[in-house]
């Protein structure tokens, strides 16, 4: 698979994969997926490749405080407390554990150490929860082992860790039906065992990380591809390869749109799924804060529930800005250790940057220039 990370956009990639006039290596020219191609020959590979499956934009995190400003509801007052944003700073540390993964994470870790070296932080404390094969981040959140995470589009998201915790209660059921106790709560970032099963019904704003942010800055789009066995393939004829080819960019480009076509709705049943809801500690008693109304500054102090409604932040530009030299700080260190890399990213920015397609500008939600009024 290949996803973009912090620039180059899906359309800018499938210009590059299909209609580049690439010099490839050991002679000859061809486009991006010849590239791929003969970079696989190199090796001695055995499979021919090319794409198959497109996918839409990513939202770029679940985490429990916005990193940049807040679409807070009416009366949400935690939200109100905090509408603008921690900044990349925040988040840099803010003490949290979070789920990402390699790319995002490695580009995420250079950007705070940039801050630690200009002097704009003291440290670093934001930890990285590593890869646990099979395991759905919602384990960890529920347990407080994890303070945030980037998962997948909001189609996927939506089943993973709002419908799922209650698809085994009876139709009309809400969030706080169910078992809410999650315990036992996990220190920061302890990694939960791999066949650790569920044991509660929280989801996963419930368990605090109710700020879902945009935009994809971290994926984009996503290309999966296919892999040919060469034998089979060359013993195919000329006009059933240019069939196969034809079928699988076709292919490309209607998954894309598919999947593209629903995520503005998922995104508002995620965004709507616990309105009037109340997050909860790990043993399911509500979460309360105390608080003082600054209006009636005379008044006691007292306890009120902290909203779990899902709300949608943005990372502030300010935030971009410094991933991008992360991206590149990152990038500089792949080329450095695999020349293989740095020979398909220098080919795709050299031609992203002839086309003027270089512009770092995240990708909108969702992502095929579709209205969707909640972004």
């Amino acid at each position: 698979m290949i996803h973009g990370n912090c620039g180059i956009d899906d359309d800018t990639a499938l210009k590059f994969l299909y209609h580049a006039k690439l010099n490839l290596p050991g002679g000859g020219t061809g486009n991006g997926i010849a590239l791929a191609q003969r970079m696989l020959d190199n090796r001695g590979g055995t499979q021919v490749v090319f794409p198959v499956i497109g996918s839409t934009a990513q939202v770029s995190g679940y985490f429990k405080q916005p990193i940049g400003p807040a679409r807070c509801n009416p009366g949400d007052r935690e939200c109100r407390n905090q509408s603008r944003g921690i900044g990349l700073e925040g988040i840099c540390t803010s003490g949290w554990a979070i789920r990402y993964l390699e790319a995002p994470q490695d580009t995420l870790d250079a950007a705070c150490d940039i801050l630690v070296e200009r002097g704009v932080i003291p440290k670093q404390t934001l930890l990285f929860y590593p890869p646990v094969g099979g395991q759905s981040v919602l384990i960890p959140s529920q347990r407080r082992a994890i303070q945030g995470f980037e998962f997948t589009v909001p189609s996927d998201d939506v089943l993973e860790f709002f419908e799922a915790t209650t698809a085994d209660l009876p139709p009309g059921s809400g969030p706080d039906d169910g078992d809410l106790d999650c315990t036992p709560k996990l220190p920061r970032g302890e990694v939960v065992a791999p066949d650790t099963e569920r044991n509660c019904d929280q989801n996963v704003a419930q368990a605090g990380a109710r700020y879902v942010h945009t935009t994809s800055w971290h994926q984009p789009y996503l290309l999966a591809w296919i892999h040919i066995d060469r034998k089979v393939w060359d013993g195919l004829s000329d006009e059933q390869r240019k069939a196969i080819e034809k079928a699988a960019k076709l292919s490309v480009s209607q998954s894309f749109a598919a999947t593209d076509s629903v995520q503005c709705e998922r995104l508002k049943d995620i965004l709507d799924f616990n309105n009037g809801i109340a997050q909860r500690n790990t043993d399911g008693s509500v979460r309360l804060v105390t608080t003082r109304d600054s209006k009636r500054w005379w008044e006691e102090p007292r306890q009120r529930p902290v909203s779990a409604d899902v709300t949608l932040a943005t990372w502030p530009q300010k935030a971009l800005d410094v991933l991008l030299e992360g991206r590149n700080r990152f990038f500089a260190r792949l080329e450095s250790e695999d020349p293989e890399f740095g020979i398909i990213w220098d080919a795709a920015h050299s031609f992203a940057k002839r086309k003027g397609y270089d512009q770092f500008d995240p990708a909108p939600f969702p992502s095929a220039n579709s209205q969707c009024d909640v972004v």
